[in-house]
């Protein structure tokens, strides 16, 4: 789907004016930012379990992605502007799980959204939901029952927008 294809249906749908379009995608790429904890969590992890971030945005995302170095941290990347399902509609979870390989009942699924974790949890995978990155990282080594994830996260570091992946990863 095209970037101007898609932003033409936020703005329908929102029913808002291109003046406000263009301000809503400024603001949302101006807190683009990563998680340094989790991305270096993810990269410590890849070749110990399958990973998959799963993330409800718009067409520019998998290109912004690779600008910031992020592709190559985990097995699968599933963006709803490309699949055509958005979370927690099921067919966007089952799209992440066969990318990976993975059953449901072998998956941790991190998201900040509780509705999310829970829609995953129904499907049968553990959840977590994502406040912190230090809370996070000690869920993944838990589930994964790993030492640690990398070096020490540091107190209180979090560094998510809603144009990030943020943390919606499946762990396998």
């Amino acid at each position: 789907m095209r970037e101007a294809f898609w932003w033409s249906i936020v703005q329908e749908r929102l029913r808002i004016g291109p003046d406000l379009l263009n301000e809503i995608r400024r603001d949302l790429a101006s807190r683009e930012t990563w998680d340094d904890a989790l991305v270096s969590c993810l990269r410590h992890l890849r070749g110990t379990g399958k990973t998959a971030i799963v993330s409800n945005t718009w067409p520019q995302m998998r290109t912004r992605m690779s600008n910031g170095g992020l592709l190559d941290i985990v097995d699968a990347i599933v963006l709803s502007c490309e699949v055509g399902y958005a979370k927690p509609d099921l067919r966007i979870y089952t799209v992440a799980l066969q990318r990976i390989g993975a059953d449901p009942a072998d998956v941790l699924f991190i998201d900040d959204t509780p509705g999310h974790v829970a829609t995953a949890e129904t499907f049968g995978m553990a959840g977590h939901v994502h406040t912190n990155a230090e809370d996070t990282v000690t869920r993944i080594t838990d589930f994964l029952r790993l030492p640690n994830c990398g070096r020490p996260v540091p107190r209180g570091r979090i560094a998510l927008s809603p144009t990030s992946p943020d943390p919606q990863v499946l762990m396998r």
